[in-house]
């Protein structure tokens, strides 16, 4: 059996994009896919989910998930930051937590947080 080596260049290309491997451009970021105008850091904190929590979670489980209220979002977060593996830094992780907040609850569920946060 022989290997067409372009094909098998597409195949991997594709692979590595699905796998957030890519560099794509942050609008291809499906926790950012229909948010009208997030704010930036909600941008970099789902940029930063699609990249962290995808090591061990599915796009689907990130993009389907409900929870309560926003700060169950930040000890959600919290707990996974410290797993084994998990490759999220202590400063990442209210930047995901704005992310997924933002994505559940929009600028008012930020709002909460921040208050919460004082």
């Amino acid at each position: 059996m022989t290997i067409n080596p372009k094909a098998l260049g597409a195949l991997l290309v594709a692979l590595a994009m699905s796998m957030g491997c890519s560099g794509a451009s942050p609008g291809s970021n499906p926790l950012v896919h229909g948010m009208e105008s997030p704010p930036d850091e909600v941008v970099e904190g789902c940029d930063m989910a699609q990249k962290k929590c995808t090591r061990c979670h599915t796009m689907d489980q990130l993009l389907t998930t409900k929870v309560g209220n926003p700060e169950a979002w930040r000890m959600y977060v919290h707990r996974m930051r410290l797993m084994p593996g998990a490759g999220i830094r202590a400063v990442e992780e209210p930047k995901i937590v704005k992310c997924l907040v933002y994505r559940s609850f929009g600028s008012e569920g930020l709002a909460t947080l921040e208050e919460k946060a004082k």
